[in-house]
């Protein structure tokens, strides 16, 4: 990625909605070289489009970030694609430091949390240890 296709992608980031047009407008950059630039930026995966739903409008208002310790010996990619499917997984990433892995998920309730943790994670034999930070709120705008 060049500096064009930087200021392609903080205007995307703000609002991936934009038409080419504006996106052109806040790139500073002519509509053509946008539309080539986002069409070769989706085509190679360097941008992807998606969808993040308000949480406010769900029923999974929750969060919270969950660090998983991996046992020794074990292969924390492998355990990584193992955990990330789940469907109150948000994100994840293989992480440095005291814990293997972190996760960012969003549940119901207490309960919902409880039982990924509890009676998901833990009962995986590789997995040694887990923390996990309840977020008290998190802004969506």
């Amino acid at each position: 990625m060049d500096a064009k296709d930087e200021k392609i992608c903080s205007a995307l980031k703000a609002d991936s909605r934009l038409s080419v047009r504006e996106v052109a407008q806040r790139a500073r950059l002519s509509v053509t070289t946008v539309h080539y630039r986002m069409r070769n930026l989706a085509k190679s995966g360097a941008i992807r489009y998606t969808a993040r739903v308000n949480r406010r409008f769900s029923d999974r208002s929750l969060v919270a970030y969950v660090l998983v310790k991996a046992m020794p010996g074990v292969n924390h990619e492998k355990l990584f694609q193992r955990i990330l499917p789940r469907p109150e997984v948000e994100e994840g990433a293989i992480v440095t430091g005291e814990s293997d892995l972190i996760f960012k998920v969003s549940v119901r309730d207490m309960d919902a949390l409880n039982g990924l943790v509890l009676k998901f994670l833990r009962l995986l034999p590789e997995v040694a240890e887990t923390r996990t930070m309840v977020c008290y709120m998190v802004e969506e705008k």
